[in-house]
């Protein structure tokens, strides 16, 4: 556009209407959307092609923005997002906008008004943009580890037909104990001094599957569990080689370190209460893993991730829970 007529359009923004000076903002929303997707994917390239495996990829034109390679053993064509989560979803100019509400924690109303798409819509949007986050887990960790369940209610919201059907809103489980029947357990762990969590929805809180979900997570050398004295974790020195100390309750008591504590991560259990129960009024059990991922997003920055993060994190970089 010439300068001229580029001062004139800037003069008339005056003139507009409310509504036409919201349509303005959401059609350069749009174009900064569909610009902003283009630029994070450009410099991506298979590693391999997706339908034979071979790494014999060429450049083949682009679409929609996007570059295109194709392999010359089979003849399949390929993008740079192809069978990530979010590649055969449309309005692909409208993820800036929507990313921007999944940083700010939005639900999926509010969200679905904002970006201008359907509730329904917003609600397939939000489990495939997390679906990839589940796995960014951090890697062996360094120093104190901080580990302790938690428990949500078992939950079948969004499912007909419920044989148990319970009133909205209630968390009680039914008989004592936390059995797992009405109780699911998420095992969380918390990098001492450092944003790193890892998070695991757990089919029970037995010795060996307490040992499974922290194996790749611990070294001999470098780490050290700090928890509370649940049996769950009592045979980790022995089988994984990992020294632990014991958190204990009492502050009265003579044996009490001020260095070992699980503060840290019972912290992260109230704030990850208060997101599932309070904020987002409950989730069903089978996408628990999702909302857990959707907090690590929340919570790796202070001051947040940006839209953009959110993008990177759907097609399947990891942005959190790295070594900085």
């Amino acid at each position: 556009m010439k300068s001229d007529a580029f001062a004139a359009l800037l003069d008339s923004l005056s003139t507009l209407t409310p509504s036409q000076r919201e349509q303005v903002e959401e059609r350069l929303l749009q174009i900064s959307g569909r610009n902003k997707v283009q630029e994070i994917v450009q410099g991506l390239r298979p590693s391999a092609c997706t339908a034979c495996g071979s790494v014999n990829l060429v450049k083949n034109g682009t679409a929609r923005g996007m570059q295109r390679y194709v392999c010359k053993d089979c003849k399949h064509t390929t993008n740079p997002i192809s069978h990530s989560p979010i590649a055969r979803l449309h309005k692909k100019d409208k993820f800036q906008a929507y990313a921007k509400c999944m940083a700010a924690g939005l639900p999926l109303r509010e969200t679905a008004r904002i970006v201008g798409i359907a509730l329904s819509t917003a609600f397939r949007w939000r489990h495939r943009f997390l679906q990839s986050v589940v796995a960014h887990q951090p890697e062996v960790i360094e120093g104190i580890l901080e580990v302790d369940e938690t428990y949500f209610r078992i939950s079948h919201k969004g499912q007909r037909g419920l044989d148990e059907p319970r009133s909205n809103g209630s968390t009680k489980g039914l008989g004592r104990g936390r059995s797992r029947k009405h109780w699911q357990a998420v095992l969380v762990g918390r990098a001492r001094g450092t944003p790193l969590t890892l998070d695991a929805v757990m089919p029970s809180m037995s010795r060996f599957e307490v040992e499974q979900a922290l194996a790749r997570h611990l070294d001999p050398n470098q780490t050290i569990v700090c928890c509370d004295g649940s049996t769950s974790f009592e045979n980790i020195p022995t089988n994984l080689k990992v020294p632990i100390k014991v958190a204990v309750a009492s502050y009265k008591s003579p044996d009490k370190c001020p260095t070992y504590h699980v503060q840290s991560v019972n912290s992260y259990h109230s704030e990850l209460k208060k997101f599932i129960n309070r904020d987002l009024k409950g989730v069903a059990t089978k996408n628990l893993p999702h909302y857990l991922a959707w907090k690590r997003l929340l919570k790796w920055e202070k001051e947040g991730l940006l839209p953009e993060d959110y993008i990177r994190s759907a097609i399947g970089l990891q942005v959190i829970n790295t070594k900085r």
